[in-house]
């Protein structure tokens, strides 16, 4: 039986897809403003490359990787096209480097939130409640509460088996016995005697 979406499902994931598209909106914003103040869009495509290659330049390289964005969104931000720009990241090691740390930087960040998932936390929830004693104006209180979320097994396993193949692997296929546990017994019948043909 398929899974079938109902419309709050439908409505949580438009507003995630709303805030992430708003976030990276932002950031766009900031880089384009950073790259204007440094006079970067009346470059030319040798001078935009220098200015790659500055401390300014690979730390906004980093930032736009650690965003998750796509070679296409980052050329468009250069205003250089995809071709020029991954050429312009093949000749130059630290630029390379740079997309690397930026994307090995998000990896970590997916990482730690598996392990703290997998291993349980604290939250503090904030609720506000509102009472009425008898004036029109609500009286409002802010009650905090810590609540503990309790460690997810399926985070664990997914951790174990990425981590620690070899000896947490979790078999999928129930009739499948691992190579490690296999062993195999030969049995004989036959008494030794010679043949009697």
């Amino acid at each position: 039986m398929a899974y079938k979406k109902t419309n709050a499902d439908r409505s949580i994931f438009e507003n995630l897809l709303k805030e992430n598209n708003k976030k990276k909106q932002e950031f766009l914003n900031k880089v384009k403003e950073l790259l204007t103040a440094h006079d970067f869009y009346n470059k030319t495509i040798e001078e935009k490359t220098d200015f790659l290659l500055t401390e300014k330049g690979l730390k906004t390289i980093i930032a736009c990787a650690k965003e998750n964005l796509q070679l296409v969104e980052i050329g468009n931000v250069f205003e250089i096209s995809q071709r020029q720009f991954i050429d312009i990241r093949n000749a130059h090691p630290t630029i390379y480097d740079a997309f690397d740390l930026g994307y090995s930087n998000r990896d970590t960040t997916v990482i730690d939130a598996m392990y703290k998932l997998a291993s349980g936390f604290f939250v503090t929830e904030e609720e506000e409640q509102l009472m009425y004693m008898g004036t029109r104006e609500p009286n409002r209180r802010v009650i905090k509460k810590q609540k503990y979320i309790p460690p997810n097994v399926y985070a664990g396993q997914y951790i174990m088996n990425n981590r620690k193949q070899f000896e947490y692997k979790r078999d999928t296929d129930k009739n499948q016995v691992p190579e490690s546990n296999m062993f195999k017994i030969e049995l004989s019948f036959d008494s030794g005697e010679g043949n009697n043909e």
